[in-house]
């Protein structure tokens, strides 16, 4: 994840776990990480938290149209 972002970045924990339910599947996707930028760091992590949620999302629905 650091070496793959445009931003200096330091990700402290990632984490997925995916329990059954009802014959589905429930994903619980963990991350934090800080944008090291001085006074512009929360913004932009904000902004790549967003991004990222939407591109797991995107993943996971492919899996399950594969499915």
């Amino acid at each position: 994840v650091e070496d793959n972002s445009i931003f200096p970045l330091k990700h402290e924990i990632g984490e997925i776990t995916i329990e059954p339910i009802d014959g589905k599947s429930r994903v619980t996707w963990v991350s934090h990480a800080r944008v090291e930028i001085p006074l512009l760091g929360p913004f932009l992590a904000r902004r790549l938290e967003s991004s990222s949620g939407e591109a797991f999302l995107t993943i996971l629905k492919g899996i399950d149209s594969a499915n």
